[in-house]
């Protein structure tokens, strides 16, 4: 197989720019481990389109040493342009509702891993609002990330979020200081200066991290705040040097 799902807005070879429209995926499910000829995620949108991926279920993976180990992989494309200072339509991503876990009894090497990058690309005007919430990974066993948010917003919210019984093992990064690049069950990257992350109701039960972190933030936090708010951890498979928190 070459791709499950690949939607990408290519404008270099039209009159105009596509960017009205919504792309929604919804009440989707994978299965299986993922096998593809191609380097590219199993699951690929790349466009500035309004995009929803809602009430679907990642029970899919892969193995270290697939040349991409995305399951799903959302980012925006840099041919289309916004450049009316008039277009007053706002710009939406919706992450919610979504469940992830690994059905394989084979853990070894196994990653399931969901990528959501928040950038401009070519819309240049529009505000952006995102949408990441409700989002539960459960009997999940992973040698990378569950969750990557990269996000270039000034504020971004992250609700709901529910891990349990998730296991990251643990993988050396050899000439990388394993405490700033670890596995992580959410690790958020490339957010501005001064940007602000607001992590509410999150609930961690059951999960074995090892050397890693149950959430990670590339900013120091002189350039960078972070707000908790009704976290829950329901601890007792801590390791040895495990953290909680990283930024």
């Amino acid at each position: 197989m070459k791709q499950g799902i690949k939607i990408i807005a290519e404008c270099t070879l039209l009159d105009q720019n596509a960017n009205y429209g919504d792309i929604n995926l919804k009440n989707v499910t994978l299965y299986g481990e993922k096998f593809l000829t191609i380097s590219e995620p199993l699951i690929y949108i790349n466009s500035i389109n309004n995009i929803t991926v809602d009430e679907c279920s990642f029970k899919s993976y892969t193995k270290l040493g697939d040349p991409n180990l995305h399951i799903l992989m959302i980012d925006s494309v840099d041919s289309c342009q916004v450049t009316d200072i008039s277009d007053k339509r706002i710009r939406y991503l919706n992450y919610t509702n979504n469940y992830q876990t690994t059905e394989t009894k084979d853990w070894q090497d196994s990653v399931s891993l969901v990528s959501i990058f928040i950038r401009r690309g070519g819309d240049q005007i529009r505000n952006i609002v995102e949408i990441i919430e409700n989002i539960t990974v459960e009997n999940a066993k992973s040698n990378r990330d569950f969750i990557q948010i990269g996000s270039y917003l000034p504020s971004l919210t992250l609700r709901n979020f529910y891990f349990k019984n998730a296991v990251l093992y643990y993988q050396p990064t050899y000439g990388v200081d394993p405490t700033q690049n670890s596995q992580t069950l959410v690790k958020h990257s490339t957010a501005p200066f001064n940007a602000t992350t607001n992590i509410v109701n999150a609930h961690f039960e059951n999960n074995t991290l090892y050397q890693n972190n149950a959430f990670q933030a590339d900013r120091s936090t002189q350039l960078f705040s972070i707000r908790l708010i009704q976290i829950v951890f329901i601890l007792g498979s801590l390791k040895p040097k495990e953290q909680l928190w990283k930024m």
